[in-house]
């Protein structure tokens, strides 16, 4: 039976493989790399990245998740359906740690590279909140929901704390957080295609100040992404006090 929790090869995958992509990013995007793709190839790369991450991470994603917590309503199901968690689980596993920031990553470099060409401003209220937004998913997602999904998949398939797997799944926490992101997707993708013009930055002078001392658009926007790394402290501050599934081992 496979430890994850002393696997090497999957603790370095999930590593290797979204910083994989974060390397392909930056040889595509960079310009000093030299391959400078033109807008509408950009923007196409942003267009798949962004619709991977909604097709192929998402919709299966929450799917299983609402499949999980009606299958969890009493401890004998799980139980009689063991194998069949680990299964799903294995596939969440998937999801969570390979396809979601693989694509999130893709997803946001692809559109700091469309700021950079396309000259557009941090200003505007829309590319504001979609990158606040998409900043947040991000660093929420790596460092909530695969920690939550990893640790159920080790009871799993270790067969510790089994009797209390129904306490963990059910998690309010948890799963509050792993069902915002359907609506912050939704929230993104009609900011992406609306541009209202009515939604204020309410850092605008600052932002404004920002672009012109730097002098590229696009590095406010890198800025900004590196900045939402601070996020990890009050996330796993949140996680230790609220996730049933802190027990389990950070």
């Amino acid at each position: 039976m496979i430890s994850f929790k002393e696997n090497s090869i999957l603790n370095k995958s999930e590593v290797i493989i979204p910083l994989t992509f974060l390397l392909i990013s930056g040889i595509v995007f960079i310009p000093v790399f030299g391959v400078n793709p033109s807008f509408k190839v950009g923007l196409l790369i942003h267009y798949i990245s962004f619709l991977t991450l909604g097709l192929f991470f998402e919709i299966p994603e929450l799917s299983l998740n609402g499949w999980c917590l009606f299958k969890t309503r009493d401890q004998d199901r799980i139980i009689k359906d063991e194998s069949l968690f680990q299964r799903i689980f294995m596939i969440r596993y998937i999801l969570t740690h390979y396809i979601a920031p693989s694509a999130g990553i893709m997803t946001i470099t692809s559109g700091l590279y469309l700021i950079l060409i396309g000259k557009t401003s941090l200003t505007q209220g829309w590319l504001f909140w979609l990158l606040c937004t998409s900043t947040i998913g991000l660093y929420k997602g790596i460092i909530q929901h695969r920690f939550y999904i990893k640790k159920i998949l080790c009871v799993l398939h270790e067969k510790k704390e089994i009797s209390k797997l129904q306490f963990y799944l059910r998690s309010p926490f948890d799963n509050i957080c792993v069902f915002s992101e359907c609506p912050t997707y939704l929230f993104n993708y009609w900011l992406a295609c609306s541009k209202p013009g009515w939604l204020p930055n309410p850092f605008f002078n600052f932002t404004f100040s920002l672009e012109q001392w730097v002098h590229s658009r696009a590095l406010v926007g890198v800025l900004m992404v590196g900045l939402g790394g601070f996020l990890i402290f009050p996330l796993r501050f949140l996680i230790k006090k609220y996730s049933r599934v802190y027990a389990l081992g950070f």
